[in-house]
């Protein structure tokens, strides 16, 4: 999320309004999306940079995770076969 004092651009890892752009001045109950009037197009595009750069400078890895990695935050535990052991399959069991 990038917020400045009129407006607040919100990105989504997912759904379909991954997307949302607000005037809080014009509109601070935040009920109009304005990704697709088109009239801010320019300020749309400033947040993108300005949370591009962000994630660049944090080396935040938003949007960009392995699905393991997706697995793990979702609350499954990782699993790894211990070292010095043999994987259960049908053949050897």
């Amino acid at each position: 999320m990038i917020r400045t004092a009129r407006y607040k651009y919100v990105l989504f890892a997912q759904g379909d309004d991954r997307e949302r752009f607000f005037d809080v001045e014009a509109d601070p109950g935040e009920t109009k999306n304005l990704i697709a009037d088109g009239s801010p197009a320019g300020e749309v595009e400033r947040r993108r940079s300005l949370l591009k750069q962000w994630m660049e400078d944090t080396q935040d890895t938003f949007g960009k995770t392995s699905a393991a990695a997706k697995s793990r935050k979702r609350g499954s535990p990782a699993r790894a076969t211990p070292k010095n052991t043999t994987p259960t399959t049908k053949n050897n069991q």
